[in-house]
């Protein structure tokens, strides 16, 4: 905004500090507003129900993880590989085994 005869002029004059009135209440909107989400934000990170879902998020990550280890040990059991290979057991063993993993899974 030019300010050149803004003094001389009350037309100008008044658009001038119109215009500076705006930016200001801009300015302390933004503010405000950046408060109110900063208040808020902390405010959820704080809540318990937030606290609850992270909980049980955690302990579905680890049901899942161990979930899927078992159906890849159940695979391994009945291919004869891996971490859970039944090289070295007898029949009944095997059989057994297999049979404990695939109640784990729920097949």
């Amino acid at each position: 905004f030019r300010t050149e005869g803004v003094y001389e002029n009350p037309f100008l004059f008044a658009q001038y500090v119109y215009s500076s009135l705006l930016d200001l209440h801009w300015i302390y909107s933004e503010a405000e507003n950046q408060r109110k989400y900063a208040e808020n934000d902390s405010r959820f990170k704080s809540s318990k129900v937030l606290k609850e879902l992270l909980e049980k998020s955690k302990q579905n990550k680890e049901k899942n993880e161990r979930e899927i280890q078992d159906k890849y040990c159940l695979r391994g059991a009945e291919w004869g590989v891996g971490d859970c290979s039944t090289v070295g057991m007898t029949d009944q063993e095997k059989e057994d085994f297999i049979t404990e993993l695939r109640k784990r899974v729920g097949e």
